[in-house]
């Protein structure tokens, strides 16, 4: 049985072990200009320091935020099993130092459709490492490519939201392109398209026999000449880099390839007021080299799961959950969120 715990840095980091967190105000009669620091250390030695800056306008018909961020992270150790949908249950450890700059525009297009439109500077740097289970020691760039020389990228991103109720609660649609700037030659595409929809079970909301809910995410790479590397490479299992939850019962970062694909259906009911609820879910999906493959659903990956969470003003703070059924034992999770305002 794996246990993951806290994913506020990334999924795999473990308990948090400080948290600072400020914010300067400098609004003013034509706009909310407000400054915002976080930073997080966790007992496996992760890190983060996060900067932003938001700026929108008080005018009803401008106010749709500039929003610039700064974040610097330690990922001290983070899982590789290989590349491909058919990858051995067996770990390799490698650790990183990812920076991350932005700026982006939030765009109302219509009532229905809004544009998310940003442009930033990415660069990891991977530890060198002498374990004889790192990454390092048992992979090269031909097996993982980006190991040994990581490139340096802008990214251009376009993110379109549609609103399509009562067919849709959203459907967002991401392009971005990374320019490699170090010169090797690692430039890519990457597109995203994810579609959501939940929705009472009763007579009304407050009369109510739970919620269910579904989700679908695709994710495609394309490379224009050499190989993408390896830790941008979307991944299914446990969670991804960012959090993001996928095939719940097999570990984080269990697959990864160029592609991926994962539908999650979730029913929750409250079973103590609003304050305790219950949940069991299902997910299905897989990585795949091409897209090609990504449909032939030849290994296709599954789970079940039930578990609790803990909610404060309608927002889990407290969720866990153990999943299994994927043939590589179950997977528990126990995460603490803190609750935005």
């Amino acid at each position: 049985m794996h246990l993951a715990t806290n994913r506020y840095i990334a999924p795999g980091s473990g308990f948090l072990t400080a948290v600072a967190h400020g914010i300067k105000d400098f609004s003013d009669d034509e706009a909310k200009r407000q400054l915002t620091g976080e930073a997080a250390v966790s007992d496996r030695l992760f890190w983060q320091f996060k900067v932003s800056y938001e700026l929108t306008p008080w005018r009803a018909e401008e106010r749709e935020p500039l929003v610039s961020t700064v974040v610097y992270r330690r990922l001290a150790h983070l899982s590789f099993f290989g590349l491909g949908p058919d990858t051995p249950d067996r770990s390799f450890d490698f650790g990183a130092y990812e920076l991350s700059i932005g700026v982006t525009k939030h765009k109302i297009l219509t009532p229905a459709i809004r544009l998310d439109a940003s442009i930033g500077y990415d660069q990891w740097s991977i530890s060198d490492s002498s374990d004889p289970s790192s990454v390092k020691a048992n992979f090269t760039e031909l097996t993982a490519p980006g190991i040994n020389n990581q490139p340096r990228y802008l990214r251009y991103s376009a993110a379109f939201g549609f609103h399509l109720e009562p067919l849709l609660n959203i459907l967002t649609l991401t392009g971005k392109f990374f320019q490699d700037v170090s010169g090797k030659g690692a430039s890519f595409f990457e597109t995203d398209l994810a579609a959501q929809h939940s929705f009472h079970l009763g007579p009304s909301e407050s009369a109510t026999y739970g919620q269910l809910s579904a989700s679908l995410r695709l994710s495609f790479l394309d490379a224009l000449h050499n190989p993408i590397p390896f830790y941008l490479r979307p991944t299914l299992g446990g969670a991804d880099i960012n959090g993001q939850e996928s095939l719940r019962g097999f570990q984080d970062y269990r697959f990864r390839d160029n592609d991926a694909a994962v539908l999650q259906v979730e029913y929750d009911h409250a079973l103590l007021k609003d304050y305790l609820h219950g949940f069991v879910f299902a997910d299905a999906g897989q990585v795949a080299k091409s897209a090609g493959e990504l449909f032939r659903f030849a290994s296709l990956r599954h789970d079940v799961g039930l578990g609790l969470s803990l909610q404060l003003q309608k927002q889990s703070w407290l969720r866990a959950y153990v999943a299994f059924g994927g043939g590589e034992g179950a997977q528990t999770n126990l995460q603490f969120t803190m609750p935005t305002s």
